[in-house]
């Protein structure tokens, strides 16, 4: 990725701003990963994907992966042998000899993830792939190989991308220490390629044969010439989570490092023309630095956009845990460390959501939840002193609407402090990745039922959250199933107004993915449930998946 484009785009939130492109996440796959043996397991990810299966056989393990996966692609450096994963206290993975497979340190982990995206965004505003081969859909494969050398050091062994455009590979990637993702394949027999060399052919300029400029293309990649980064580049570029190649060279750079075979080495440009001459073994007769800057405009956008999409999808991601603790009588939940509770408190809009949740619309209950804001009563200022506020105290309180009096969390049941974190997570998060244990641990199965129509709005609606939902509730997938055998007949007229505004086209089988965990001789096995257009499974459930209903009746 070019600097003028950090520069553009140096944070997560300005990268969101950047780039319009939609992006779904396609499958998860690991192995030795805590329950998963060395057998890779794939998994589908849709927008909603529900985990089920019995207690013990790895379904944490598929959400822990993932919380993994994004703790160790924040940055240069990040500790592979993790405990806590970023963002998740309620989690102690132990460490690399507690979560590898049968905590066999000798083995390797391995997590995959894809995605896919309809279009790609332009490098700085500039429309260059669509101008040479119209519009495709692309495919983007991550892989990950974390490994142990035994004397206490973690290393990633390998981290691979491959991307597919209109259905065909593009070119590989792996990476490559102290520089981020190298290109170490191109198909250029790829239609994107060919008809980038047919434009260079066609030009009054040219100098090669369209033979000639696909080898030049190939020689980039497999002899590593491909990455001619500025030996000065800012330290805080230098991150796994950004894929760059770095290969546009700038107007004011004279001098440049060359990798390639294992050295490092300073070359100026009549160097690399002899260095490409002795690789292609025909004389390069234009300049390196015009090749890099057209192919830049093809490869830059494609790593930009892998960028982005590990971002968006990976590094930006939250965690409900199945435990959640009770707040206390007086609670602050501006001042509590929860981040969620503070977005309780601050967000009047959220705050709004959430209590006509909880009302009469779909909770049926009587209570309002609301923030209190006070002065302590130990409080001592000069008067001549403005009130700061961090001066002020914050109680959260619950409004009895039928016998109009003020309640905490501990006077009522404990499932309105258990739904509130999940609430809040669906309906304060956007274009988030949202892993959530037990959403419905505590509520009445009414309200499990009801729970499916907060995220199916969230995910599909102008939230766009990307849900991981364990859970042992079938209320849960009964009403997102029953959700789709409505839009396949074309009758939401029993739909909450709310969610018929929010998802107009309803919700499709493509929408869902149904993923059931049970135990294998060699580790956790997963099933991938298909649903059909009538909300109804495709083929046999596997032993277990909600069995015991039937057991009981018959």
């Amino acid at each position: 990725m070019g600097m003028a484009s950090y520069e553009k785009a140096s944070t997560a939130q300005d990268l969101r701003q950047h780039y319009k492109s939609p992006i779904k996440m396609n499958s998860l796959s690991l192995a030795n990963f805590k329950a998963f043996g060395p057998e890779i397991q794939e998994a589908s990810i849709k927008p909603i994907t529900l985990i089920f299966g019995p207690n013990s056989s790895g379904k944490s393990s598929l959400i822990h992966s993932m919380l993994w996966l994004s703790h160790s692609l924040r940055g240069l450096g990040s500790d592979f042998n993790v405990r806590i994963p970023a963002g998740t206290p309620e989690i102690d993975l132990g460490g690399f000899d507690q979560f590898v497979h049968q905590s066999n340190s000798e083995k390797a982990i391995t997590v995959g993830w894809s995605c896919e995206a309809s279009n790609i965004p332009d490098v700085d505003n500039e429309p260059y792939i669509p101008k040479i081969r119209g519009s495709y859909d692309y495919d983007l494969c991550l892989r990950i190989e974390i490994f142990t050398n035994g004397a206490g050091e973690y290393s990633r062994g390998i981290c691979s991308i491959s991307f597919m455009a209109d259905e065909d590979l593009l070119f590989t990637a792996v990476s490559v220490d102290g520089i981020g993702m190298a290109i170490n394949d191109i198909n250029v027999d790829h239609v994107i390629v060919r008809d980038l060399v047919a434009m260079w052919s066609s030009s009054k300029i040219t100098k090669h044969s369209q033979e000639e400029y696909k080898k030049i293309i190939k020689s980039y990649a497999i002899h590593n010439i491909y990455h001619l980064i500025d030996k000065d580049i800012e330290p805080w570029i230098r991150n796994p989570a950004i894929f760059y190649n770095g290969v546009t060279l700038y107007s004011d750079q004279t001098l440049l490092t060359l990798y390639t075979e294992g050295t490092d080495a300073y070359k100026r440009e009549d160097d690399l023309c002899s260095y490409f001459d002795k690789k292609l073994k025909f004389k390069l007769l234009e300049n390196p630095e015009s090749i890099n800057e057209e192919l830049a405009k093809i490869i830059n956008s494609l790593l930009e956009f892998t960028e982005h999409a590990i971002q968006k999808k990976l590094v930006n991601m939250s965690h409900v845990s199945g435990l959640r603790k009770l707040p206390s009588r007086n609670f602050d939940p501006l001042n509590s460390g929860d981040a969620r509770w503070k977005t309780f408190a601050t967000d009047e809009k959220i705050r709004n959501r959430v209590n006509k949740w909880i009302g009469s619309d779909f909770m049926n209950t009587p209570y309002q939840l609301g923030v209190k804001r006070f002065i302590a009563e130990d409080f001592e200022s000069d008067c001549s002193s403005s009130l700061k506020a961090s001066d002020m105290k914050h109680e959260l309180f619950i409004h009895d609407i039928k016998s109009n009096t003020k309640l905490t969390l501990q006077d009522v049941g404990v499932g309105i402090s258990q739904v509130v974190p999940v609430l809040i997570e669906a309906m304060a998060n956007k274009d988030t990745t949202v892993c959530i244990e037990q959403p419905e641990i505590h509520l009445h199965p009414a309200l499990q039922a009801e729970m499916g129509d907060v995220f199916i709005e969230s995910a599909l609606g102008e939230n766009k959250n990307t849900f991981f939902l364990e859970t042992h509730s079938e209320h849960l997938i009964l009403r997102i199933l029953r959700r789709i055998r409505e839009t396949g007949e074309n009758d939401m007229s029993d739909w909450p107004e709310s969610l018929r505004t929010a998802c107009p086209n309803g919700i499709s089988p493509d929408d869902v993915a149904v993923l059931y965990v049970q135990s294998g001789e060699n580790g956790a096995q997963l099933t991938n449930l298909p649903i059909d257009i009538y909300g109804e499974f495709v083929g046999d459930w596997p032993g277990g998946f909600f069995e015991e209903r039937l057991k009981e009746i018959f």
